[in-house]
């Protein structure tokens, strides 16, 4: 009886000791860089981290945002600034060390101007049919794409201004990219798949 009782405290123990184990292997940290959708900084954020399922909330407010043990799982992401959009994402955890940029837009002043990106991609005789153009903004996660028309022309609606990299591309390749920076409102942009040189395209000042 005596040695049972011992054998089970012993695989109790050991049970206990294995669960601790895999429950601190699935915590992670989570870092969170915080600038605006140009890279500048921005300064006191608040970040508000949301469980999606079970009821759990984390917040922590400062110009460096670290989320320390935070269980393996869905987690809804807020960031709030003064004078910025609120940001809301989207983030999966699943491994220890989880590193964010988040990019924030300043919060718009009341113009009727749209914000779009507008443009066409010079095409030759060698230039592949069925292209697509997209934005992948660099400080967030939201990309915005179109497919040129038949002349090579294309349109992109709901552009935050920001910094982006720009991507032509067709079903096999990827043919050209280009550093963007938009300000806002429109947009035009003019390419040509003929040059390769990886050029920065900024607005003219006025």
């Amino acid at each position: 009886m005596t040695r049972t009782l011992g054998f089970l405290a012993l695989l109790t123990s050991s049970c206990w000791a294995q669960q601790t184990a895999e429950n601190v292997s699935e915590l992670a940290t989570i870092s969170v860089n915080v600038s605006t959708t140009f890279g500048e900084r921005v300064g006191p954020v608040v970040a508000i981290l949301k469980a999606i399922g079970p009821k759990a909330t984390y917040k922590q407010y400062g110009a460096t945002i670290n989320f320390e043990r935070i269980p393996f799982g869905m987690y809804a992401l807020e960031i709030q600034a003064a004078g910025f959009n609120i940001r809301r994402e989207q983030v999966a955890v699943y491994q220890a060390e989880v590193q964010l940029w988040v990019g924030l837009v300043v919060s718009p002043r009341h113009s009727a101007e749209r914000s779009e990106v507008v443009g066409s991609v010079a095409l030759h005789d060698t230039s592949p049919a069925d292209l697509w153009v997209r934005l992948v903004p660099l400080y967030s996660s939201d990309f915005v794409e179109g497919r040129t028309t038949s002349s090579g022309t294309f349109h992109l609606g709901g552009v935050e201004p920001g910094r982006y990299l720009l991507l032509v591309f067709n079903e096999s390749n990827l043919l050209m990219t280009r550093v963007v920076n938009y300000p806002g409102g429109r947009l035009t942009l003019d390419l040509d798949l003929a040059e390769q040189d990886q050029r920065e395209i900024s607005p003219p000042h006025h």
